[in-house]
């Protein structure tokens, strides 16, 4: 056997453990745009508890969750473990929305709950209209003519605020047309964005086959490229993953040492294999190099 060969083989026997999912977040620059991809229902609890502890901090500044009435009693349990201060509300008519919109100031972090016992088309409607209400608040910052001593000014300005949210909890309805990217330019505005779905792109085909609207593959694609992806471990997400995975490593070469004869998986720690079946590992991927982390932490 090579010393290179050994090498490996030694790499593997005293593997890392993963990171905690929080101590990833808070390495990284905020604000950042998260699209968390857990494959059951424990996974989703999990990922949204390690993310809102990651951002206890900037929870005070206020921002807005939108999540389903099945999935808001575990929301509400975890703002309150971290003390948030927080206002859930309910809208008979989406349209009155636009009533508490206010990105810059949100007055509160507000919890919009939605009854997902009605019909799908009718969520996904409201959910468009929730989506025009938040577009027509940051398009216009978005697209404003730039002045360098202004943007200069807003920007302390901003800092001085401190990071918003914006979190969608399993509001698995289409994307409108380029929404995706002004999610993502929320960076700009100090507005932190996670999106955490459950819904694959197989979920969309079946979707297809009953008449309901389903998401653009453009718009998807948009936003995995604008967002950091976490993908839950289980058959459902390794496909996709190992997919991701290797696509990534094409479009962004390893920023770690790489040893002659080494894997990128085999260079990173990572087994892809483990990912196969439902656990407390996730495989994290963009802006930097894929890691596994433990999204319990």
């Amino acid at each position: 056997m090579s010393i290179a060969q050994l090498i490996i083989k030694a790499k593997r026997a005293f593997k890392p453990k993963p990171i905690g999912l929080s101590e990833d977040i808070l390495s990284r620059h905020k604000p950042t745009s998260f699209w968390l991809r857990p494959v059951n229902e424990l996974q989703s609890q999990n990922m949204v508890g390690s993310y809102l502890r990651a951002m206890k901090d900037d929870l005070r500044n206020g921002g807005y969750i939108f999540v389903k009435k099945s999935r808001a009693p575990d929301v509400i349990r975890q703002l309150a473990e971290q003390g948030a201060s927080y206002q859930a509300v309910h809208f008979e008519r989406m349209e009155e929305i636009s009533e508490i919109i206010d990105l810059e100031n949100p007055k509160a972090l507000w919890v919009v709950v939605e009854d997902d016992s009605l019909a799908y088309d009718i969520l996904a409607a409201r959910y468009r209209v929730a989506e025009t209400a938040l577009r027509s608040k940051l398009a216009p910052a978005l697209g404003a003519p730039i002045d360098e001593a202004a943007c200069r000014l807003e920007l302390q300005r901003r800092k001085a605020k401190g990071v918003r949210l914006l979190m969608f909890i399993e509001m698995d309805y289409p994307l409108s047309k380029g929404f995706s990217v002004i999610v993502s330019q929320c960076r700009a505005l100090r507005i932190a964005t996670c999106r955490v779905t459950r819904e694959s792109s197989q979920d969309d085909e079946i979707k297809s086959l009953f008449g309901q609207s389903a998401n653009c593959p453009d718009e998807l694609k948009s936003m995995a490229a604008n967002s950091v992806q976490v993908y839950g471990s289980g058959a459902k997400n390794h496909a996709q993953c190992t997919e991701e995975f290797n696509r990534y490593l094409k479009r962004e070469p390893l920023r770690m040492n790489q040893r002659e004869g080494e894997t990128p998986e085999q260079a990173l720690g990572i087994d892809l294999d483990l990912l196969r079946q439902p656990s407390a590992l996730a495989l994290i991927l963009g802006f930097g190099d894929p890691a596994l982390v433990d999204i319990t932490k």
